[in-house]
């Protein structure tokens, strides 16, 4: 029971056919992980976080401009809200003093209001 020379030639295109297909198939299976291998690797990340970050800085400041020019009396009373929380130590000293002064005393000395400076050892150990 052999096969004719018939089926013998059409096979032998169809195998030869079918390699080439899974040859080309390995390699486009080769190109794509190699793609993202690249994409994948920790500096790839890296640079694409970071590139993510710098964009989206660059809108939020762009909107945080947009919004103060649109509405420059809030703008205003924030900036002066972040005031007040940066300087609240040195506001908070001043009122105390105000508040707990002598009858006497006329003014108030602002360079007191200087925070204090730490005592060295020397200073610690004298009587």
């Amino acid at each position: 029971m052999t096969e004719p020379d018939s089926v013998k030639t059409s096979s032998a295109p169809s195998v030869a056919a079918a390699e080439a297909r899974s040859v080309a198939a390995h390699a486009r299976l080769a190109e794509t992980f190699s793609a993202l291998q690249a994409r994948l690797s920790p500096k790839a990340l890296a640079s694409e976080a970071a590139t993510n970050i710098v964009q989206a800085g660059k809108s939020f400041a762009a909107d945080g401009v947009e919004t103060a020019r649109n509405n420059p009396a809030t703008a205003i009373g924030g900036a002066a809200a972040v005031a007040v929380l940066l300087a609240r130590r040195p506001i908070g000293r001043l009122f105390h003093r105000l508040w707990n002064r002598d009858e006497d005393a006329t003014a108030i000395d602002l360079t007191s209001l200087k925070s204090r400076r730490r005592a060295t050892a020397e200073e610690r150990t004298e009587p």
